[in-house]
């Protein structure tokens, strides 16, 4: 009798264990807030997000996501816990506090777009794992709120009053820069200061965008480019004056390697731009490696040129030694592939289009002479459209792995040149 006893009561234990890992299993099914918080954390482990912050970092408060439905567009906000004595420099008052989170906004291929916020504030009872997000600020939070990208580019920093935007912080209207032209962010670890000298261009003037849109993390900027803007000056301390000599340490004789970096304005993105003031277009270049030997160089105007009403000028050639990048493939080439990659670089003459003939054009037609055919995809941008970084490196994270290649995704900074 008394092992029936016991059976009855293990039983009894397992069946409600069941039960209740059923139920919480239903509740995960019926709550879509749960899974999008749960698909955010997956995506998260297994990709190299690239955000300084992540640094400072003692835990990601996962139990407190917030979840964002912003005119149906979904985005998960995540706080953050802070290293002990971390602060950053939105504001120099040291009555404000500093509480960061992460943004997680989700493309219709279930890529995220990552992105961090300094929420800055003297408001004692702030809690960063209340249900406030960056959409809903309620009429209370008072303070700074600051963007950043990926790419350490500060994309918004704004003061707010009772829950609304009062100004854009440190924005100059004449110059379209912040007012701090050396170190623009900075986190402080006990008595170490690490600055990084970044030069802050915001995307848009106050009024210009919709209610609830923050440029470049959430809809469409409705605001154009300036009638007057210059895309990709050379830097003229880099230019490659005479590429047959710059080449000359190459045998022909033997095969090597062809690098081909991918600079997107968007990492893991189509985008063919970002930004309106002083947007990032991307960039994509080449590298040619040999037994120690390497030449980096990259295909430029040889002055800035404007999209709506000069986008061709004479071609430049850049060394983008250690230029970061955001995807890269990479190809072996024999004696005869190589030869013919550097003779196509030597005797190139076609003008710069931004159109028709830009950097990533003269990188598909160089790789083509050596026997590598990336895809193409056109995007578009203010005044134009046409091959570039945004859709090309997208393009070769997803093209099938040709014969002899390497495709790296995750970003760094490319070869410097050597020998």
């Amino acid at each position: 009798m008394r092992k029936i006893n016991i059976f009855f009561y293990v039983f009894i234990f397992i069946g409600t264990a069941v039960l209740f890992l059923r139920c919480q299993t239903e509740e995960m099914e019926s709550n879509p807030e749960n899974f999008a918080v749960k698909n955010a954390k997956n995506w998260f482990e297994n990709n190299d997000v690239n955000l300084e912050v992540l640094e400072y970092t003692k835990n990601i408060d996962w139990d407190n996501a917030v979840i964002i439905d912003e005119e149906g567009r979904k985005a998960v906000e995540v706080p953050l816990v802070l290293i002990k004595n971390t602060s950053t420099n939105v504001i120099e008052d040291k009555d404000y506090k500093n509480y960061m989170r992460l943004l997680f906004i989700e493309d219709k291929e279930e890529i995220y777009k990552v992105f961090s916020i300094d929420y800055t504030t003297n408001n004692k009872s702030f809690d960063n794992s209340s249900k406030f997000s960056l959409y809903k600020t309620g009429t209370n939070y008072s303070g700074y709120i600051t963007v950043q990208n990926t790419k350490k580019k500060v994309l918004y920093s704004g003061k707010f009053e009772n829950g609304k935007e009062v100004s854009l912080h440190n924005y100059g209207e004449t110059k379209n820069t912040t007012n701090r032209l050396v170190c623009t962010y900075y986190v402080t670890v006990g008595n170490y200061t690490k600055c990084s000298s970044w030069t802050w261009f915001p995307d848009y003037s106050p009024g210009s965008l919709p209610p609830g849109y923050m440029p470049g993390i959430s809809g469409p900027v409705v605001r154009t480019w300036s009638r007057n803007i210059l895309l990709n000056a050379p830097q003229e301390a880099k230019k490659i004056l005479n590429r047959q000599d710059y080449l000359k340490s190459f045998n022909l004789n033997s095969g090597g390697t062809l690098h081909v970096y991918v600079d997107q304005p968007i990492a893991n993105g189509s985008d063919a731009y970002s930004g309106v003031v002083n947007p990032d277009v991307g960039h994509t270049f080449l590298a040619i490696e040999q037994n120690g030997v390497v030449r980096v160089i990259g295909f430029y105007p040889s002055n800035g040129v404007n999209p709506f009403t000069a986008p061709s000028a004479n071609p430049a050639y850049i060394n983008d030694s250690a230029h970061p990048y955001d995807v890269r493939i990479s190809q072996t080439l024999n004696a005869s592939q190589l030869s013919n990659v550097i003779s196509n670089i030597v005797s190139y003459k076609s003008p710069y289009n931004l159109n028709t003939n830009n950097c990533s054009d003269f990188a598909q037609q160089i790789s083509a002479a050596g026997g590598l055919k990336l895809p193409n995809t056109d995007g578009s941008w203010p005044g134009g459209g046409g091959t570039n970084p945004g859709n090309l490196g997208q393009d070769i994270r997803n093209m099938a792995l040709p014969s002899g290649a390497t495709i790296k995704t995750t970003g760094g900074i490319a070869l410097s040149n050597s020998n």
